[in-house]
């Protein structure tokens, strides 16, 4: 006959919700190493797609960089070019140019000049790259 006492009862119970517990805690590492996976590999396909800038972000560069003007009046089309011009255009040659993309704006677009003014000052501190 096989005859369990309380206290052999009470040592298997306690095996089982030790197992258990371990059980939950390998379920919730899984989980949080599959979450942080599945984050890490949406963050990189999001900066991955940062290059495709639409129309509006080259217009808002453009116009923070104080080239607006000159690329919608004098930029070359229809012919070629070298890459030197181009990379001017998306560069910051005058730091605090705010006159000019006011100027700019003024004459090009309708948009108040205050986040272009921001831009401006964000791309000075932080580069153009």
């Amino acid at each position: 006959m096989n005859l369990l006492t309380s206290r052999d009862c009470a040592q298997k119970s306690s095996l089982n919700h030790s197992r258990g517990v371990a059980l939950k805690q390998k379920v919730i590492n899984i989980s949080i190493i599959s979450v942080a996976f599945c984050s890490v590999a949406l963050l990189g396909m999001r900066i991955a797609s940062m290059n495709n800038l639409d129309h509006d972000d080259w217009i808002s560069h453009l116009a923070a960089t104080g080239h607006m003007s000159e690329f919608l009046n004098d930029a070359p089309r229809d012919q070629w070019t070298t890459a030197a011009h181009w990379q001017r255009l998306w560069s910051i040659e005058q730091p605090g140019c705010f006159e000019t993309i006011y100027t700019d704006l003024v004459e090009n677009d309708i948009h108040p000049p205050l986040y272009f003014w921001i831009l401006h000052a964000w791309m000075v501190l932080a580069g153009v790259h």
